[in-house]
């Protein structure tokens, strides 16, 4: 009798560990940032101070293979005083960099490239000249997902 009430005793208990495993399951994203890359500024001494003149740009691919969208609402970095999620526009005839607040869908099962010309994280007040091999991080924010920290490369 002891054999038998143990086993529907772990029987309930693994239809119950299933039953809350299946309803408390959701999609969720899984984002990754790939190849995250800068371009080199200008040197000079004029970076000392930081000032907000002094900008830069990165540029990566997010891809998210989870079956829920999510999206980039925030960057960091300690290399700028400012980073923000911006995008190129061409507005009468004439390539404009504006700040996207909103943010930036990526579509579950997709790519969003930020790229030159297109979406990219403008870094505004440099606190140092950005010279090829130079590396730094950046922290992604985004509404659902966790934060990603990711390594940049400066390069050409």
């Amino acid at each position: 009798m002891r054999v038998r009430t143990t086993a529907l005793g772990a029987l309930v208990m693994l239809t119950f560990l299933a039953f809350t495993v299946a309803c408390g399951r959701t999609v969720e994203p899984r984002l990754q940032v790939e190849a995250a890359w800068a371009r080199p500024t200008a040197g000079g001494s004029s970076h000392a101070g930081g000032g907000m003149g002094n900008v830069g740009a990165v540029y990566f691919t997010l891809a998210n293979g989870g079956g829920a969208p999510d999206r980039l609402i925030g960057v960091t970095t300690r290399v700028a005083e400012v980073a923000e999620i911006h995008q190129t526009r061409v507005q009468d005839g004439v390539a404009r960099m504006v700040p996207v607040p909103e943010g930036v869908i990526v579509p579950p099962g997709e790519r969003v490239v930020f790229g030159p010309g297109s979406y990219h994280v403008m870094l505004m007040g440099l606190r140092r000249p950005l010279r090829p091999g130079d590396r730094f991080t950046m922290t992604l924010s985004f509404e659902q997902s966790d934060s990603i920290t990711v390594n940049v490369e400066v390069r050409q």
